[in-house]
Order: C-alpha cells, then structure tokens, then sequence
C-alpha cells in the first residue's frame, strides 16, 4: 500500500511538472504573439467603435497596403478613397512612401476632422522608403521592394492562427489619378466567389485604364499591359519594348500594343465578363494589377514568393528598360507554380484610372492634387507672391455665377471671406487664420500663381439691419469688406495682399427684387408653384411682390422707414409709396462706399457689369486676374426685367432720387438702367 502510495504521489507530480512545461510553453507562444493579438485587439475595437454600421465581422478581416512616390502628387479621389476606407469602411491601412510621408497623414487628418469629426477611424500606417530601396536605379526593383517591406508589415498585423484563406489584402497604387468606390472595394473583397464554375477567386485585379485621345476622341484605353498576361500565354506589351524581341507561339496578334489593340482589349474583357443574372463575371488571366488587386492573404502572405525575386522563368515577359518581369508577373507565375489551382482574374468593372501614360501619344494629365485643396500646407514661400483680388459684389448681383465662372473656365481656387462657406475651412494664407478661406471647387483646380478672386459683400448681407448700420465711417466700411461679418461684429484680417477689385454692378431694379425675394423667401422667378403644380402668372408675383414690400406691420417696413427719413427727409414723401425703395438706397449707399474704399485702398479695379455675361464679356474678368481661359463657360440665364414691378412714374422717381444721391463714380455705371428705358 506505502510503495502503491508513492507511486500515486510520483504520478501527480510528474503530471504537475507536465502540465508546468506545457504551460511555460504556452506562455512563451502568447509572449511571442502579443504583438500581433494587441493589433488585432487594436484592430477589432477599432472596428467596435465605428460609428457608422458598415463594419462588419467580415469586414474585420480586410486589410489596405499602399505604396506612393510623393505624397504631394497624390489625387485628392485617391485621398478620399483612403479617408473613407478607413473611416467609413473601418479597414486598416499600411503605406510605404518615398517622399513627404508627413505630408499624407496632414492631408488625412485634415479631411477626416472635416467630414467625420471625432469619429474613431480605422488606424492609418506610412512607412518611409528605406535609402536603400530608394537609391536602386532600377524602378521595377524599387517598387517591388516597397511592396516585399509593406507585405511583411501586413503580416505582422494579421493574428497568429488566422484563417488567412479568410482574409482579404487590398494592395493599391496611390498614385493613380481616381479609384473605384470603397464601397465596391470591400464587397468585391468580401464577395471572391464570383468566378466561372462556382472557383473561388484568388487574386482579382481592377482594370487599369487610361484616357486616350487619338482623333481628338477621348476613350478610355486598357492601360497596364506589362503586368498583364492572358491564358494561355498572351503577353499584352508591345514585342518592340521587350528585352525578348519576340512573340510566343500562343500570342494571338490582335492584342499589338498600339492603340486598336488597347480598345480590342476593352471590348474583350466586356465580353468575356458579359453581364448574368445582374453581375459582370471576373475574366480569368495568367497576371494582372490595374493599380489596384485584392488578394487572399493566403496567396499574397506565401513565404515561396515573393516580388523581389525576379523569376529566371519570367525572362521573356521582361521589359527593355528595366530588364526584367514586373514584379506582378513574377509573383504570380511564382504563385502559379507553387499553386496550379490558383485563381487570378480581372474584374471589368472595377475601374481604376492612371494619371500619365508616358511615352504614348496620350495626353498627360496633370494637376487634380490633393495637396491643392490643402493651399494652408503650402510653405510660406510659395504663398508670398499670390494676392487677394476682391470681388465686391451687393447681394443678390450675380456673385454665385461670377465665380462659378472663374472656376469652371479657368481651373483656379476661388475664396470667401465667410468662413461658413466655405467647405474645409480652411484659411487661404497660413499667416492669416481670420480669412480669406477657400472655396472648394466641385471639379479638379490649382492655385492662381497671382491673383485670389475673393468674395465680399463688405456688410451688406444684413438684410434687415437698421439706421446704425448705414452711419459708418469710410475705415468701418473699408473693415467689413476684409472680414467674416454681416457688419456687426468687425474683425478684419490684414489687408496688405490685397491688390485687385472686381466691382460687380447689376441692373438695380434687378437687384433689388432678387434680394428681396431671396431674402424673405419669397417666390423666385420660377412661375410655377410646386407644391399646387400650377402656373403663377408674372401679375401674381407682382403683386405678392410690391405687397410684401409695403407691409406697414413689417419689422422690414418700419426700419425701411427709419433710415429714410434718418439719411433723405427731404426725398421721403416722394418715395414714401414707393415698394421697396430702402433697398434702392442701400444698393446706391452700398456702390458709393465701394468706389470710395478702392479709392482709399488705391486698389486696380474692374467695374464689371452682370449683364454683360449675356454678351460673352466673361474673358475680361479673367484678363484681369491673369488667368488663361482653357474651359467652356456655364450657361448663362439673365433672368426677367423686373422693370415691370413698378409703374412709370415709381421708374422715374427711383431714376431721379437715385441720381441725386448717388455718387458720380456710382451714377456713371448705373444710370444706363435708368434712362433711355
């Protein structure tokens, strides 16, 4: 019983010992790992605290890795593609950057705070190129290194144990000019089942394409052809650029590299993904990119591969220039030997866009920057030369389609003065956070080298401001044409970069209504009411019109009154009935002050007149802010005469007071509205 005692005994201490190793053995693998469980716990409260529905458990297991050159040639469309794949889709990002890698995480942060707030994004990785890679002369080798130092970044991040099957890894050049929706992104990437027979796609490539314009036809062309190999054995580069001068057996000639062959390689990939049952198919091939493809983290993280390598069985896809295969060819054909089951495939539809194809006879297409949107990260350097063109404009006279204009023939940034106005917010000129801001264009633009069109209404969108308002110095006036202010609380940004006026003047019976209506909601000139689906004659609106204007009740009206007889007693019976007849004294006051601040302010000004956006004038405008007109003008709809809202003789007494009290500057541009009518 004593020795069977023992031998119990020694059992249950062998068994501890056991179980001891086992688990120090344990503990040094959680040790080992806690790196990568700490970011995948990173990673999946990250996704906990999306604030927006998207993130699914699924969608946890997305990855984005990127490489870029210069951070500063980045498009602002592949920006945005960044900023909401990783605040609205909730997909971590890694990015190897060759130059300005502090610049892209400003830019970042900066349209995040400005779209999303303090919502919690997914975390975004820049990673600077080493010398080493970056000192390599040959830029095959050079990319091909930055995509080996981000995959193994990647890998990193994702858990020890991992399905990686499971995975998906987006890998995209953001150097391209414009990507696909994120949205489509991450659905393609959780949805890799699409391929023919039911196989499971392992690598789905976008189409890469460029625009070209042979005959001055603009056509999107099949760009990536040194990534591209078809099956069999179709290589899509031109013989004459490769280092083999020759073709294989299986190339079929009808994919040359000129012009014809790109447009045949479009219309191939549309029909070999003809559309079934709603979806166009992936198109199996032997290699492909298109500046984007989204890999199974099982094909992409395969230790027997890798991009460095240059694979000796790729040779005869290598190029001239570089001498060798693209690295995506000689991963895949790498992957392909190591996995002859492999699926790589190009999905038509997931479009991506390059920027320049060089060496072709395509145009370049430049400009379209991020950073250009972001005129604030400028150095102070390149901002000193630029300087501030006022467009002094009263209410409701054309102000929104004189920059339009600017904008849209031109590509130029304009600027507000109002801060709520503009988009980001963000101040023209570092050193002057109290304003201009820009105006974010709705397509593309670059910073004018000279002259900043700026918006002011210098104080005179108080609509309802009363006699205290109008009983203000020259220096007043001059403040609130350099300030974020409807005239009562002044604080002007400094004035010594302003250079250049645009004073805009418009037919002051039309100027006048449009305000007014605009401002007390009322009917613009559309005649019909939309919500009855009937049609307003213009006597109706007339009348509404010089109704509105006469309410005696109105806090409008009683402060109409009060500023008459203030500044013109000796005019106030005659006006007294006249509708709206405050609005023609503040449109006259407002003209005066403007020709007196230029004068002051010895500032070179363009008296420009709406009207003669009718006669195609707009070029002068641009002349005069030195700026070269390459785009076609938006139309221009000069609207009704609102003449006919007064009588003949209310047009003769406007015409005559106004003369009176007008200045001789003011009177010179606005008596041809007046006489001879």
């Amino acid at each position: 019983m004593k020795q069977t005692g023992k031998f119990s005994k020694a059992i249950r201490y062998a068994a501890m010992l056991a179980f001891a190793i086992i688990s120090f053995v344990a503990m040094v693998n959680i040790l080992a790992n806690f790196k990568y469980m700490s970011l995948h716990a990173e990673r999946l409260l990250t996704v906990a605290q999306c604030e927006n529905g998207f993130a699914t458990e699924s969608s946890s297991k997305v990855v984005l890795m990127g490489t870029i050159k210069d951070t500063s040639k980045i498009s602002y469309d592949a920006l945005m593609f960044l900023v909401q794949m990783s605040c609205v889709q909730c997909i971590p990002t890694f990015i190897i950057v060759e130059f300005n890698e502090d610049l892209i995480l400003t830019m970042y942060d900066d349209v995040k705070t400005a779209l999303y707030g303090a919502r919690i994004c997914a975390p975004v990785t820049i990673t600077t190129q080493p010398d080493s890679v970056t000192n390599s002369a040959n830029r095959v080798e050079r990319i091909a290194a930055a995509r080996e130092t981000i995959r193994s970044q990647v890998a990193t991040y994702i858990p020890g144990g991992a399905i990686l099957h499971d995975w998906k890894i987006v890998s995209v050049d953001f150097d391209l000019l414009a990507l696909p929706l994120p949205t489509t992104v991450v659905s393609s990437a959780l949805d890799m089942n699409g391929g023919r027979g039911n196989k499971n796609v392992d690598i789905l490539c976008a189409t890469g394409v460029a625009k070209s314009y042979e005959d001055e036809e603009e056509k999107s062309i099949y760009f990536d052809t040194f990534s591209t190999i078809l099956i069999p054995d179709i290589f899509l580069l031109d013989p004459e650029n490769r280092l083999v001068n020759e073709t294989n057996p299986e190339e079929d000639q009808f994919f040359s590299f000129k012009t014809s062959g790109h447009d045949t390689m479009m219309r191939w990939l549309a029909e070999k993904g003809d559309l079934e049952n709603g979806k166009i198919y992936p198109v199996p091939v032997r290699s492909c990119f298109g500046g984007m493809a989204i890999y199974r983290a099982s094909k992409l993280l395969d230790n027997r591969c890798s991009f460095v390598k240059d694979d000796p069985h790729s040779i005869k896809y290598a190029s001239k220039i570089e001498r060798r295969s693209s690295e995506h060819v000689s991963f895949h054909n790498c992957l392909t030997r190591a996995d002859p089951g492999i699926v790589i495939a190009i999905q038509p539809d997931m479009i991506t866009q390059w920027r320049k194809p060089s060496g072709y006879n395509h145009r370049s297409i430049e400009g379209h920057f991020a950073l250009n949107k972001f005129p604030h990260l400028k150095t102070k350097e390149e901002q000193l030369d630029r300087q501030i063109a006022l467009l002094l404009s009263y209410p409701n006279s054309g102000t929104s389609y004189t920059i339009r204009y600017i904008a849209q023939t031109t590509s130029s940034f304009t600027a507000t003065n109002y801060q709520q106005e503009a988009k980001g917010k963000m101040p023209v000129f570092q050193d002057q956070p109290k304003g201009p801001f820009w105006i974010e264009p709705k397509e593309g633009g670059f910073i004018p080298e000279k002259y900043i069109l700026t918006k002011s209404h210098c104080g005179a969108r108080c609509f309802s401001c009363g006699v205290r308002a109008f009983n203000t110095s020259v220096i007043f006036f001059n403040d609130t044409c350099t300030s974020d202010s409807k005239g009562a609380l002044i604080d002007p940004y400094v004035t010594d970069r302003v250079a250049k006026a645009i004073h805009l003047v418009r037919d002051p019976f039309d100027n006048v209504v449009s305000r007014f209506r605009f401002n007390r909601k009322i009917k613009s000139l559309s005649t019909k009411d939309e919500n009855k689906n009937v049609t307003t004659s213009e006597e109706e609106l007339r009348d509404k019109f010089r109704s509105a204007c006469l309410d005696r009740e109105s806090d409008f009206f009683l402060k109409g009154q009060g500023i008459i007889r203030s500044f013109m007693p000796e005019f106030q019976q005659k006006v007294k009935k006249i509708p709206c007849f405050i609005e023609f004294f503040k449109y006259a006051n407002w003209h005066n002050s403007v020709f007196a601040m230029t004068k002051d302010m010895s500032l070179e000004t363009l008296v420009f007149h709406y009207d003669a956006f009718n006669e195609n004038m707009g070029e002068s405008l641009t002349t005069f802010l030195d700026l070269t007109q390459h785009g076609s003008a938006p139309i221009f709809h000069s609207g009704r005469n609102h003449r006919q809202y007064f009588t003949s003789d209310e047009v003769d007494v406007i015409s005559n007071v106004l003369e009176q009290m007008s200045s001789t500057e003011t009177w010179s541009e606005i008596k041809r509205y007046l006489l001879h009518k």
